[in-house]
């Protein structure tokens, strides 16, 4: 999709929601822009909607925070190591977000105890309102968190 990667370094943003496809950019689209985004709808939907698996080294840094947390609240709380480790994997949230300058790109935090809003908290505060494009959790073994929502723009 060169015409869609072309439009995204023209400051193209998309968003998925639901079934409707929102868009931001500093100029209108042309005609033919707009033809496009409608001809590839469904394909760009199921690519903006559906983050990937967290990569390798991302779920290894997961692992070593609950690893770390499980050891403190053994050695600093008493906890007997498996329940240390159970509860600290309870409490673990991750979360991925996509910021403007990476549209394309899907980033990971892992912020143990935070819930979606304090999540979204800290990106915004980290990269600025404008910037944040999408904050979603991340589910996989023992991780757990919540959903998100936003932006102007549309094709029907």
């Amino acid at each position: 999709m060169a015409a869609l990667s072309r439009m995204q370094a023209a400051g193209l943003v998309l968003r998925a929601e639901g079934e409707r496809l929102h868009y931001r950019t500093p100029v209108p689209l042309t005609a033919a822009q707009l033809d496009f985004l409608r001809a590839h709808k469904a394909e760009l939907l199921r690519l903006l909607s559906t983050p990937p698996a967290i990569t390798h080294e991302d779920q290894q840094a997961v692992e070593e925070a609950i690893a770390e947390r499980a050891a403190i609240r053994e050695f600093d709380g008493g906890e007997p190591r498996a329940v240390a480790e159970r509860e600290a994997r309870a409490a673990m949230r991750v979360y991925q977000y996509r910021i403007s300058d990476q549209p394309g790109s899907w980033l990971t935090l892992i912020a143990p105890g935070c819930d979606l809003e304090e999540a979204r908290r800290i990106i915004t505060n980290r990269f600025g309102a404008a910037r944040v494009l999408d904050v979603v959790p991340y589910r996989a073994r023992g991780l757990r968190a919540r959903s998100s929502d936003e932006q102007p723009g549309s094709t029907e």
